[in-house]
């Protein structure tokens, strides 16, 4: 009688930690697509940066970055800029010059931003034009 107890007491254990193991299964097939889910809404976005001197284009870039990302720090990513005080004072070796009264001006989607580049965040499929033109 006694084997008989113990026949069934492993015998429930050996379902018991069956039934645990199809429930981990399912834990981990739902965190893969948690996984994935979370990457498409973390997918790259991109835009195009056109750097111009005096209206006449110097290069053109397309840019990614994430939802969410500023200006500046795309920029930083991107390109080899020098800032002053949070201000963008030379991108890629052309740098503003004081003498000349020649400063980095920007726009996006055709349009003037009169805000620092750490305050804008971007957008899927911006225009970002940056002038170095006397003021």
């Amino acid at each position: 009688m006694k084997k008989i107890g113990q026949w069934s007491l492993v015998l429930a254990s050996v379902l018991v930690l069956s039934a645990c193991g199809g429930t981990g299964g399912t834990d981990a097939s739902s965190a893969s697509s948690t996984a994935e889910t979370s990457q498409q809404s973390v997918a790259a976005q991109h835009a195009t940066v056109i750097l111009q001197e005096d209206g006449k284009e110097i290069s053109t870039k397309e840019v990614d970055f994430k939802e969410g990302d500023n200006l500046f720090t795309v920029m930083s990513n991107s390109f080899d800029i020098k800032d002053q005080d949070g201000f963008i004072t030379s991108i890629d070796g052309h740098a503003q010059d004081d003498t000349a009264k020649k400063y980095w001006t920007y726009t996006i989607n055709d349009k003037e931003v009169m805000t620092g580049a750490k305050e804008v965040i971007l957008k899927e499929g911006d225009k970002v034009i940056f002038n170095l033109a006397p003021m």
